[in-house]
């Protein structure tokens, strides 16, 4: 009824209808500005400690964590029911509860896993987050003395490496001289114990194992599984000459083929060390002797057999002009066809060495002799012509000085440009002038051409 009065007195008064309904509004509006200006409250980094917690003990349950926004808290522990809940409003920050371990019937909590939860609400809306704790009424064991376990109270075999961590024996809790002979019964280190790949170089510092540290016969072949020592598990280098005493390792310890040029160091085996004719092709694997593995001077005739290096015992380019000296290699020594262009070096063959007649066409190979290998120039340059009649041709010059070495009287061989325009052949001539290249340009089309400047490579012959 009152509603009805109310509507009928505005709509006698339009006027305060229209200002109503806008008040209306307005407040409306701002509710859901002011709702919308504020944010959720987030919860951030809730903890409880200590973890495991004894409520028999005068500490208290310390509970932290922070909120992003000003909100209204709520935090409760339980397990299969709820044993503590507080609340309070807190601002933006951090926030602080603490708890006796009681429950809300003053008995203390039991032993077992509880949750944490807190609970967050404000007009921007709301927030939760959880955790778990242990409550446990046992007292920490007090930390040992330094030394008070002995050999003595442990009993034999009862530390395995399970009990062990990975890397927690090292070097500097062992005592010098505390592993010895009779410490180690006969047998004890046997290859179960040892993982594959567990000794590595990393383990073992240098210079720890000596001759001192091993017996008179220690490491014999029984000890030693088959293959057991490759060229793998030594280091690049790490058996050099001054590892090895003098005579120490002769013929009889050396297997064929097992001395790669990968196991020798750079000038660790020199003259002294090989007998006459102890190295024959059969010792040396393809390639494994190079100029750095031969000191200057180290191989004599002496020290080579008759036929003793074959072309598969050198490696590329192992024998260079240096190697060999003046007048050394003859057309005797030298077998047919057996040199090619790959074993010369640039310009190793000079006039003086080749006889007249000795290259005849067999001795040169399809393709390989190129212009410029025949003439005294060769290059390219641009020639701009003149406009061409029909049916003429012109001698067209490049610029003054354009080609340095061209002498009055040379032969000209042309290769004309792939854009030369249609219609016009290109053709060579004398040399008319110096310095300068000539070609002659005939137009073969019924009307004149005028051609671009255009780039030509030439060789000159003389």
């Amino acid at each position: 009824m009152v509603f009805e009065r109310a509507k009928h007195r505005l709509t006698e008064y339009p006027g305060i209808y229209i200002l109503f309904a806008a008040t209306v509004v307005v407040v409306a509006a701002l509710t859901v500005m002011s709702s919308a200006a504020v944010a959720a409250p987030k919860i951030i980094g809730l903890t409880a400690s200590p973890d495991p917690y004894n409520p028999e003990g005068k500490k208290r349950l310390k509970i932290t964590f922070q909120v992003s926004e000003s909100a209204h808290i709520k935090v409760k522990v339980a397990k299969t029911r709820v044993v503590m809940r507080k609340s309070r409003t807190v601002g933006a920050g951090k926030v602080r509860f603490s708890w006796d371990g009681r429950q809300r019937s003053g008995n203390k909590v039991k032993v077992g896993t509880y949750r944490l939860t807190v609970y967050t609400r404000n007009r921007g809306g709301r927030g939760k987050k959880s955790t778990t704790f242990t409550v446990s009424k046992e007292n920490p064991r007090a930390p040992l003395d330094q030394g008070s376990v002995l050999a003595e109270h442990i009993a034999n075999a009862v530390i395995t490496s399970l009990h062990i961590r990975n890397g927690s024996i090292q070097a500097a809790d062992i005592a010098e001289g505390v592993v010895s002979a009779l410490a180690l019964t006969a047998g004890a280190i046997k290859g179960e114990h040892l993982a594959d790949g567990a000794v590595l170089a990393a383990k073992v510092a240098n210079g720890a194992i000596s001759s001192a540290k091993l017996a008179v016969s220690a490491v014999t072949n029984d000890r030693l599984a088959d293959d057991s020592v490759t060229s793998a598990k030594l280091a690049a280098d790490s058996v050099t000459s001054s590892k090895i005493a003098a005579g120490a390792v002769g013929s009889s310890e050396v297997a064929a083929d097992s001395l790669t040029s990968a196991d020798l160091a750079t000038d660790s085996v020199g003259s002294a060390e090989i007998a006459a004719l102890a190295v024959a092709t059969g010792e040396l694997a393809a390639d494994a002797v190079t100029a750095a593995k031969i000191a200057t001077g180290v191989v004599g005739t002496s020290e080579l057999t008759d036929l003793g290096v074959a072309t598969g015992d050198l490696a590329a380019d192992a024998v260079t002009a240096a190697k060999i000296a003046t007048g050394a290699v003859s057309t005797d020594e030298v077998a047919a066809d057996s040199l090619t262009s790959a074993d010369l070096a640039t310009d190793s063959v000079a006039s003086a060495e080749i006889a007249a007649s000795a290259v005849g066409a067999s001795e040169v190979s399809n393709g390989s002799l190129l212009a410029a290998d025949i003439g005294v120039l060769s290059g390219s340059v641009a020639i701009d012509p003149a406009s061409i009649a029909a049916g003429t041709c012109s001698v067209e010059l490049s610029a003054a000085s354009s080609v340095s070495g061209v002498a009055i009287g040379d032969q000209s061989i042309v290769n004309p440009p792939s854009t030369l325009e249609a219609g016009l052949m290109a053709g060579s001539v004398i040399q008319t002038a110096t310095d300068r290249l000539a070609v002659r340009l005939c137009n073969i089309t019924a009307g004149a051409v005028n051609g671009a400047s255009l780039t030509w490579e030439y060789v000159i012959t003389r």
